[in-house]
């Protein structure tokens, strides 16, 4: 048998939508070591849109180009 896992990587935006670290950085890597353990491959799709919007608003939030580069790097 054959199976195909795919995740998404996104974050709502929103009041109380949680840290990039928080919400998509450390739940990804936990995923990803238990992936590894068991040998076991998956597709990530990233919304890009996020990721853009993020670089959008390090314009207005300066304090936001710390985690849009941890979001990039990751």
């Amino acid at each position: 048998m054959k199976i195909l896992l795919t995740l998404d990587y996104e974050v709502f935006f929103g009041h109380n939508s949680g840290s990039i670290e928080g919400c998509l950085i450390s739940p990804t890597q936990k995923i990803i070591e238990i992936l590894d353990k068991h040998n076991v491959k998956a597709t990530f799709f990233v919304d890009a849109g996020y990721v853009e919007r993020i670089k959008h608003q390090c314009t207005f939030y300066p304090e936001l180009e710390n985690e849009y580069e941890k979001l990039v790097k990751h």
